[in-house]
């Protein structure tokens, strides 16, 4: 999603490729609590709320990084000062996919793997 709240160009066929080519989590402030009441209220009208709750919903209290398990890939705009440096000292700061919409509306059209 953008910052203005609409729903960022290619989200739904990435969700979608997504979903069928691996096994998404919502790693997102809204999704916290391991439900996807937040994933549900943020999209409203934009996706489609089975495919929303298509994907798991990670569960974390402090940083994110606590949710991160397996083979993974995380994609954000950012990562938070300690985020950053957790993910350096376990050697896995590649698994992080910065993508910034507002930058490139259009990355979401590209990324696969």
């Amino acid at each position: 999603m953008t910052k203005r709240g609409d729903l960022a160009n290619g989200a739904e066929a990435f969700l979608r490729w997504a979903i069928a080519n691996h096994e998404p989590v919502w790693l997102s402030t809204r999704t916290r609590d391991g439900t996807h009441r937040g994933a549900l209220r943020a999209f409203h009208g934009l996706l489609d709320p089975a495919l929303i709750e298509a994907v798991a919903p990670a569960r974390w209290d402090t940083l994110k990084v606590e949710a991160l398990k397996g083979d993974w890939r995380w994609l954000d705009d950012e990562l938070l000062y300690t985020e950053r440096n957790w993910l350096a000292r376990n050697d896995a700061l590649h698994r992080f996919v910065q993508i910034n919409l507002k930058l490139a509306p259009d990355v979401l059209l590209s990324l696969r793997w």
